[in-house]
């Protein structure tokens, strides 16, 4: 069992729109034409020449015919070195040794789907199973949507696509508060702006970044005025680039709608939340931040997320993981790795979740009400099979288990999901989450208490409690003051 691993993610570039007929449809009219079939050895070359097929829509400038390629990421997990592992795609052919490629047993069987019935279900089925198996950014929407319960609000004309719950709003597809303030700091040290920000009533704005960098380390995106300010300072960002473009040019330049920006920040003192956090200036430790909000959220709970496929698909490389093992996520290298803090592209997953939702609702999988999308847990239960339905829809198949089963099932799953850094976590979540889990909606902190208390003990203990801040919710009673817990289980659950 190795004590680190590093994962290196390759950039997705799947299919466009409808195009994932593509996968089988290029392979399958390949095969024959190149004297391969589904048991067929094959190199790098092999599988260029299954993935590839003109395409009558493209011309290069002199009006030749080109051609169109999926071969990026139909490869599986590969060893790097003893501690390092690159994921490459959806697995669709898997190495054999070097430069070697044998068919997946996916990917023989949604071949074999395809070529019995293509204009059928059961293949599109067949690919969105090893979509949710294999392709971790697609894991990731459904593992917060279907686990930790999270809503997909997804507007279809909007960029502000976001994941929520009852404490927080993430937005999955933007870049991280901290890293969006590193690039504002980086435009307002330039010489072209900084004596227009120095003269200008713009300069509050170092004083609000100084701020909002130093409060985003102790304080969690959990309110309306938070999100207000994060999306503010995202504009801001934007506005600060136009306006360098703009005297680059030599143009004139109007500061009237970054004023606006600046002046919708409103804050809670630092002293009204908390007397005793020192908040002296912070650099960013560029091995534990992200620039990208999707890789925080993968880091979160990123051994969950690799799930049973992917991390035996590691272990076949000789490489075995558990719970315990130090993992690190970093880009795929190349030039797609342009992250300052080298971790996976994330420039393009908005676009790579619209391609997979587009197959996942032609097979009725998920469907839209308004700006969110459901999962339909009927249909995944009727399509896939039971360890997928295990690893990613708990949902889907109610448990006849005992209140007490439920509530001890929840407790332990949360709070692995929810622990902090310390190792503590906001009891106040912990209860929301469980509350959710037993359909407990009235009076859920009664409930909540006296469970909590009765199972206290006999299957778990607490070991250290903290008063924590208020803005993480009230404790459950009788101590309404506690908000951080520290618990230990009797046994592994």
């Amino acid at each position: 069992m190795v004590k680190e691993l590093i994962i290196r993610i390759t950039a997705s570039n799947l299919w466009c729109g409808t195009d994932y007929v593509k996968y089988p449809d290029f392979i399958s009219n390949n095969l024959v034409k190149n004297e391969l079939n589904i048991n067929s050895v094959l190199s790098n070359s092999d599988i260029m020449s299954l993935l590839t097929k003109p395409d009558k829509r493209l011309r290069d400038k002199t009006g030749k015919k080109q051609y169109h390629t999926l071969a990026e990421n139909v490869y599986g997990v590969e060893k790097i070195s003893s501690n390092t592992v690159k994921v490459r795609g959806i697995n669709l052919f898997k190495l054999k040794i070097k430069g070697e490629y044998l068919f997946s047993k996916e990917g023989k069987e949604l071949i074999s789907l395809y070529l019995t019935n293509s204009s059928g279900d059961a293949w599109k089925i067949k690919l969105a199973e090893i979509i949710l198996k294999y392709e971790i950014r697609t894991r990731l929407l459904f593992f917060y949507s279907q686990i930790l319960e999270y809503k997909m609000i997804f507007p279809k004309k909007s960029k502000f696509k976001y994941l929520q719950n009852e404490n927080e709003k993430l937005f999955v597809f933007f870049k991280t508060k901290k890293a969006i303030i590193v690039k504002i700091q980086s435009l307002l040290s330039n010489s072209i702006l900084i004596n227009l920000i120095e003269s200008g009533p713009l300069k509050r704005l170092n004083e609000i970044l100084k701020y909002e960098f130093q409060i985003s380390q102790y304080f969690p995106e959990n309110n309306e005025q938070s999100y207000e300010n994060y999306l503010n300072l995202k504009l801001i960002s934007e506005e600060l680039e136009k306006l360098m473009k703009k005297l680059q040019k030599r143009e004139s330049v109007e500061l009237k709608k970054l004023n606006e920006l600046v002046n919708k920040f409103d804050y809670i003192t630092i002293t009204d939340l908390s007397k005793d956090i020192d908040l002296s200036e912070i650099e960013l430790d560029f091995d534990k931040e992200f620039e990208f909000v999707f890789n925080e959220l993968l880091n979160r709970h990123l051994y969950s997320i690799l799930g049973p496929f992917l991390r035996d698909s590691i272990a076949e490389q000789g490489v075995l993981i558990d719970e315990k093992t130090l993992i690190k996520i970093r880009g795929g290298g190349g030039s797609s790795s342009k992250s300052m803090f080298d971790e996976p592209s994330a420039l393009k997953n908005s676009n790579v979740i619209n391609y997979t939702f587009k197959l996942f609702e032609d097979i009725n999988l998920i469907y839209r009400e308004n700006d969110k999308y459901i999962v339909n847990t009927k249909v995944a239960y009727n399509s896939f099979p039971k360890e997928l339905l295990e690893d990613l829809f708990i949902n889907a198949k109610k448990e006849n288990l005992s209140k007490e089963q439920i509530f001890l099932k929840s407790l332990c799953k949360n709070y692995k999901l929810f622990i902090l850094a310390d190792g503590f976590i906001k009891i106040n979540s912990l209860m929301n989450s469980v509350c959710d889990d037993m359909n407990v909606m009235a009076e859920r902190k009664i409930e909540f208490s006296r469970m909590f208390w009765k199972y206290e003990k006999k299957y778990y203990n607490i070991i250290e409690k903290k008063i924590g801040l208020p803005i993480y919710g009230e404790g459950i009673d009788p101590e309404p003051n506690i908000r951080l817990y520290k618990l230990e289980f009797v046994e592994q659950c």
